[in-house]
C-alpha cells in the first residue's frame, strides 16, 4: 500500500508535529550518543513517506530502504492498539540495548581503574 493516502486535516497536523519532534530528537541525537539520532530521524522520513507520495516512491526505489518499506505499510495497516503494542515493544528494546552498552561501559571503566601499573 502506497503512502499517498488521502488523509484527514487533524492527521496531517498530528503528523507534521511528530516530523517536528522527530527530527528535533534525531539532531539532538547526533550530539548525543545516548540519543540513537539515526533512528529518530530514519523515522521522521518514514512519517513524511505516508503523507508526500514523491518521498515514498523514492524510499522504495532506494537500494537499502526499499526492501523494507513492506514492514512499514504492515505496522501501519494495523490497528491502533496494535501499533502502540509494537511502539511500546521496540521503545523498550531500544532502552535496553541502551542500559546494556551503558552496563558494558561501567564494567569496563570500573575494570580499568582496578588495573595498576606495575
Amino acid at each position: 500500500m502506497s503512502g499517498g493516502r488521502a488523509r484527514a486535516p487533524h492527521g496531517k497536523l498530528l503528523a507534521a508535529m511528530a516530523v517536528l519532534a522527530l527530527v528535533a530528537a534525531g539532531l539532538i541525537g547526533l550530539v548525543l550518543p545516548v540519543i540513537p539520532g539515526l533512528l529518530f530521524l530514519a523515522l521522521a522520513g518514514l512519517v513524511v513517506a505516508r503523507h508526500v507520495p514523491s518521498v515514498d516512491a523514492r524510499l522504495r526505489r532506494h537500494r537499502s530502504l526499499g526492501r523494507h518499506m513492506h514492514r512499514v505499510d504492515r505496522f501501519f495497516d494495523l490497528d491502533l492498539r496494535d501499533q502502540v503494542r509494537v511502539a511500546g515493544l521496540v521503545t523498550l528494546k531500544g532502552a535496553l540495548d541502551v542500559l546494556d552498552r551503558a552496563g558494558a561501559r561501567l564494567w569496563k571503566h570500573g575494570s580499568d581503574s582496578r588495573v595498576r601499573p606495575g
